[in-house]
């Protein structure tokens, strides 16, 4: 199963190269260019603000993974299954979470905390989901550009069995991706749950 995972991600490297180039383009503008009046941050503010306050009302970590796990797995599958409109959506929706961390990376150091805090918040559990993301992301463009093209050119007829056979191809993989994401994001979900709130918390006797 590893196997399979591996090869789709690797045949699929040109879209996940493009799809970390929006991320990072999208991090980028959110610290530099984007403030708390942003409808679309405070949208997204008040839904983390109510997933934090049931965490804390169930006061349980095994309740805090499930809820991170779910919400990056739901965000996850929308991107590769609501590619299939012309790989726009997944664009989207993963520019739009790249706008949301850099501006909470901003607020973080505006507020007065430290680089190493906002490092110790991202890192030892966005090292796994980030790149998960990303990847459904770039699963979810290419599903997107192999139905653009069985769409165009069907009636080409040169073109028309290749670009069928390619769209058959990607959403054979889509299960291969899911399990593997799924592995990696429940992972991530475990070590947000556990290690990242231990190290903010004790973030104080690193100094």
């Amino acid at each position: 199963m590893f196997k399979l995972f591996w090869a789709a991600i690797i045949e699929n490297k040109k879209n996940i190269k493009l799809a970390s180039l929006i991320f990072f383009m999208s991090l980028l503008v959110g610290y530099f260019f984007i403030d708390q009046n942003n409808a679309y941050i405070q949208t997204l503010i008040k839904q983390l603000q109510n997933i934090v306050g049931e965490i804390k009302e169930k006061d349980s970590v095994f309740y805090m993974i499930y809820t991170i796990f779910v919400n990056n797995m739901r965000l996850a599958f929308l991107m590769i299954s609501l590619g299939i409109l012309f790989g726009i959506y997944p664009m989207f929706l993963l520019f739009m979470n790249g706008l949301f961390i850099g501006y909470i990376l901003k607020s973080l150091l505006e507020a007065g905390q430290t680089i190493r805090f906002a490092i110790l918040g991202i890192l030892p559990h966005g090292i796994l989901e980030l790149p998960a993301i990303i990847i459904a992301a770039a699963f979810g463009m290419k599903l997107g550009f192999a139905f653009f093209h069985a769409s165009v050119e069907v009636f080409k007829r040169q073109e028309r069995k290749y670009n069928f056979l390619y769209l058959w191809h990607t959403i054979k993989q889509i299960f291969y991706i899911l399990i593997g994401l799924v592995a990696i994001l429940f992972v991530a979900a475990i070590i947000e749950s556990t290690l990242t709130g231990y190290l903010l918390t004790n973030l104080s006797n690193l100094n």
